[in-house]
């Protein structure tokens, strides 16, 4: 699995070939989880369907419904 830390402020699309993503703003060790903000992927800015900004995401379900070996 690839180093969380090295995410921390790049984007990740989804696995489902969907037009959306997330951009990796901070990583909690305590938790295992990524602290993160949904994105349009084509266009990189922020979506938010109403609620948080920010968000937090297990690594493990980061791992299969996101490709962080696509980061940018």
């Amino acid at each position: 699995m690839i180093d969380p830390h090295t995410l921390i402020g790049k984007q990740v699309p989804a696995a489902d070939g969907g037009d959306y993503g997330h951009l990796i703003v901070g990583y909690d060790e305590r938790a295992d989880d990524f602290l993160v903000v949904q994105i349009v992927w084509s266009t990189g800015e922020p979506w938010n369907a109403g609620g948080s900004a920010h968000r937090r995401l297990d690594r493990y379900k980061m791992s299969y419904r996101y490709q962080l070996d696509k980061a940018r």
